[in-house]
C-alpha cells in the first residue's frame, strides 16, 4: 500500500512538470520574438547616410566665375569644398581643395589656357586657350576614418559635374 500512495504522489508531481514545461519554452520563444522585433526596429529608425541616393540634388549650386562665364558646382559639397582662382599671365586655375578638418587636400583643378603638367586635355576654347583639368592625388592618412575617404572620393568624383558643363560650352572644341 506504500508503495501506491508514494506513486500517487510522485504521478501528481510528473503531470505538473511538463506544464511548467510548456510554459517556459513558450516564454522563452516570446522573448527571442521580442529581442528581435526590438532589434530591428531600432536598426531601421536610426537615421542612414545616403551617399548618393539618385536622386536630384535640391541645394543651391555654388557659382563659379570662369573667364569664359560660369559654372556650377554641387550645392550638397558647398560647406566641404573650398576653391580658389589662380592667374598666372595667360593661364587661369581654379584649384578645388576639401575643407573636412582632418583632411584638407587638393581634390581637383581645372585650367584655362596653358595645360599644366599631368593634365588631362579637355579641348579648346575659341581664342585658342586650352582647357584641362589635372586630377589631385588623395593619399590616405592612416588616422582619417574610412569615412572620411570615402567623403573624399566622393568630392573628387563631382568633377564629373563640372566636365558636363565644360563639354556644354558653346566656344569649346573638343579634344580629339
Amino acid at each position: 500500500m506504500r508503495r501506491l500512495a508514494y506513486q500517487g504522489k510522485h504521478s501528481a508531481k510528473r503531470e505538473k512538470r511538463p506544464a511548467v514545461g510548456w510554459i517556459a519554452a513558450v516564454l522563452i520563444v516570446v522573448l527571442i520574438a521580442a529581442v528581435l522585433i526590438w532589434s530591428f526596429a531600432a536598426r531601421d529608425a536610426a537615421p542612414k547616410k545616403v551617399e548618393n541616393s539618385g536622386q536630384e540634388v535640391t541645394a543651391p549650386d555654388d557659382v563659379l566665375q570662369t573667364p569664359y562665364g560660369e559654372l556650377t558646382y554641387p550645392g550638397l559639397w558647398t560647406d566641404k569644398v573650398a576653391h580658389e582662382t589662380i592667374e598666372e599671365g595667360d593661364t587661369v586655375q581654379i584649384v578645388f581643395r576639401s575643407t573636412l578638418k582632418d583632411a584638407e587636400v587638393e581634390l581637383f583643378r581645372l585650367s584655362y589656357g596653358a595645360v599644366p603638367e599631368g593634365g588631362f586635355v579637355l579641348g579648346q576654347m575659341a581664342d585658342g586657350a586650352m582647357v584641362s583639368v589635372v586630377m589631385g592625388s588623395i593619399e590616405p592618412d592612416d588616422a582619417w576614418p574610412q569615412e572620411t575617404l570615402d567623403t573624399l572620393y566622393a568630392l573628387q568624383e563631382s568633377v564629373n559635374d563640372l566636365l558636363v558643363q565644360l563639354q556644354a560650352h558653346p566656344e569649346l572644341t573638343p579634344q580629339e
